[in-house]
């Protein structure tokens, strides 16, 4: 009779366990589906972002600036037209174009490569903010589709800037909106097929532990172990397609072998733990891939405007002691012309592996097709100028054995050091850095 009292305790509070765990179940996969969701909507807008940000950097901007009505057909809009329609060729967009702002409000369309209905030059284009935002001089992407004439499209714009630093033209990539949903649409569904398998999974658990029977249990066992092979399997399929070095198995260092019933219940706990334990990491991942440049694994658009955000605050605070760095790869788009893209992607990554072993991976970043910047905290003058000499080194080093098969490797670069009594904000700091980055940079074009 004790006994059975016993079980009965035992029971409930093995039920009472049981729903615990379902709920914290439910709970985890809904925060971990929205966090998914946001996370891979910031990747594949980064993905856009690269490409549209790339093409910019292919144009030449002061051919782009004399474009106008009676240009067309000329060598100048010629030369871009080829850039724009070889650019679409190669990266498979939907569609690629040039644009021009004539206001605050309007923008034209003014070089189009698309063979079928190509758009006039003076053909208005639909405003959206990204566009507006590009017309300033920052890049972006839009929020929600636009429909127009040509379908339904996610666009990303970049500005083409000149020497001067003026805006004289945005480069418009569309990107189907059937494309972009269904990109959203299959890895969602992917966290929520594993949450729903998971709240099963806690379903079972709890009828097996009522009704106490070692074959449900075995059952369930088996269910975890395919879980976690589903979660691999999910995992290994997503994240190879951005990074084929992360790893997230779910181990099970007891191979599925059960020894009792008792100890078949810590095992299953302990198997969902671990099965947690690999989402969250997984969660992490796609967060650390938002930040990260897809060509050279520095610190891409989004981690440098995020830093940016850090440094103001702190100049606000009055903590701010730092110095700017900014690169820029010279004659990239001849490099490209002679030797090929895959050449000229050669150049930006060894670009990139230079300033990232002077300045450190968490303060180096790509913030252009050819434009690498560095924010270095807390040091002096002379550990500054150390760090620039390794990057002069590495750079002769690439030259001298001959790494890009017969290009030159060169960069022009500016620096300035945050100074309290006539900068109120980062900005102040990164034009001075830039201003010397494009004087070094005449100097380059003078002698070359």
């Amino acid at each position: 009779m004790k006994k059975a009292k016993k079980d009965v305790v035992k029971s409930k509070y093995i039920l009472l366990f049981g729903v615990v765990l379902l709920l914290t179940n439910i709970i985890l996969g809904i925060v971990l589906m929205i966090q998914s969701k946001i996370a891979i909507q910031t990747i594949v807008r980064k993905n856009m972002l690269d490409i549209s940000n790339t093409a910019a950097k292919m144009i030449d901007a002061e051919k782009l600036k004399t474009i106008d009505e009676n240009s067309v057909g000329s060598d100048d809009y010629n030369d871009i037209l080829k850039e724009l329609t070889v650019f679409q060729n190669n990266n498979h967009i939907e569609y690629i174009y040039a644009v021009k702002q004539v206001s605050d409000k309007d923008f034209i369309f003014t070089i189009d490569p698309d063979p079928n209905r190509p758009a006039p030059y003076g053909k208005k284009i639909t405003v959206t903010e990204a566009l507006i935002k590009a017309g300033s001089g920052t890049a972006a992407v839009d929020d929600t589709k636009v429909e127009d004439e040509w379908g339904n499209f996610y666009s990303a714009f970049s500005p083409v800037v000149d020497s001067e630093g003026n805006v004289v033209g945005i480069i418009g990539v569309d990107f189907d909106s059937i494309w972009y949903q269904e990109y959203l649409r299959n890895y969602t569904l992917s966290i929520i097929a594993t949450t729903a398998i998971t709240v099963l999974i806690g379903i079972l658990i709890i009828s097996s532990f009522t009704r106490r029977t070692r074959r449900d249990l075995k059952l369930l066992n088996e269910g975890i172990s395919t879980l976690s092979d589903d979660i691999d399997n999910i995992a290994a399929e997503i994240v190879s397609k951005e990074d084929s070095s992360f790893d997230i198995k779910v181990k099970d260092e007891n191979n599925g072998q059960v020894e009792s019933q008792s100890y078949e219940i810590e095992l299953l706990g302990e198997k969902i733990k671990l099965m947690h334990t690999a989402l969250k990491n997984y969660i992490n991942h796609i967060h650390s891939m938002a930040y990260m440049d897809g060509l050279t694994k520095v610190g891409n658009t989004s981690a440098f405007l995020e830093r940016r955000e850090q440094i103001d605050k702190k100049i606000k605070e009055k903590g701010a002691d730092f110095y700017v760095v900014l690169y820029d790869i010279n004659n990239l788009k001849a490099v490209n012309d002679k030797h090929g893209h895959a050449i000229g992607d050669k150049v930006i990554i060894n670009v990139a592996l230079a300033i990232k072993r002077a300045f450190g991976l968490d303060s180096t970043y790509r913030i252009g097709g050819d434009e690498f910047l560095s924010i270095v905290e807390n040091i002096d003058e002379d550990e500054l100028f150390e760090r620039i000499s390794i990057v002069e080194k590495e750079i002769e080093k690439v030259n001298k054995e001959n790494k890009l098969d017969g290009a030159v490797l060169s960069v022009s670069r500016g620096y300035s050091k945050f100074d309290a009594e006539i900068d109120s904000s980062y900005k102040d700091v990164f034009v001075r850095a830039d201003e010397l980055m494009y004087k070094q940079k005449e100097e380059f074009h003078k002698h070359n």
